[in-house]
């Protein structure tokens, strides 16, 4: 597993993925920044569920710009 994808597993298994209930209650939005590769595109987003917004990436759930653009890489992200 390459070391950036390990980053975002990580994000995945913490308790921060699995607290998204308990944001989605209080209101809390996450910032997050997506890349294709090393100065590629860029996706800049916001979501609840940092958990499941790394996984449509990863997956390209969702048809449409991140998913034409293959970007999947969890560069940054803040509470």
């Amino acid at each position: 597993m390459r070391r950036r994808d390990l980053a975002a597993s990580r994000i995945v298994e913490s308790g921060f993925a699995f607290g998204a209930a308990e944001r989605r209650e209080r209101g809390v939005s996450v910032l997050s920044i997506f890349s294709h590769k090393r100065d590629g595109t860029l996706s800049l987003g916001v979501t609840r569920d940092l958990g499941r917004r790394v996984w449509e990436h990863k997956t390209k759930a969702a048809p449409g710009f991140s998913a034409r653009y293959s970007v999947d890489r969890l560069v940054w992200y803040e509470v």
